[in-house]
């Protein structure tokens, strides 16, 4: 092997240990939406989150998982991450708040298909 090969391949080495550790440590990090509802199902919102779910389909293209809650909350959780939370704001979300909420923390990357986290 010679010195320039050397050299070139570890180039490549640093590189990928570049590329790797800015996609280990979030800056490119591409994901799918997993949306979830936490509703209350005793205070009849349930109604609500079923169509909070339709809004987020029509709007993402993902389904979001109803899950049933308790305590009057209703929470909307992507990815882990608190969206949206009635028990912190003592209200329901606005118009468009959600997906105003997702698209602060995401953005589609179209070429990629694929969620990226901003």
């Amino acid at each position: 092997m010679t010195v320039r090969a050397a050299r070139t391949g570890a180039f490549i080495i640093l590189l990928t240990w570049v590329c790797l550790g800015a996609w280990a440590t979030g800056k490119r990090e591409v994901t799918v939406l997993k949306i979830q509802i936490l509703h209350c199902t005793s205070c009849g919102f349930t109604a609500y989150a079923e169509q909070m779910a339709a809004e987020l389909y029509d709007t993402f293209g993902v389904e979001a998982d109803l899950v049933r809650g308790f305590n009057g909350n209703f929470d909307v959780i992507v990815n882990g991450e608190i969206i949206f939370s009635r028990t912190d704001t003592l209200r329901f979300p606005r118009d468009d708040e959600v997906q105003a909420g997702i698209r602060q923390r995401y953005r589609y990357v179209e070429a990629e298909g694929a969620w990226i986290r901003r």
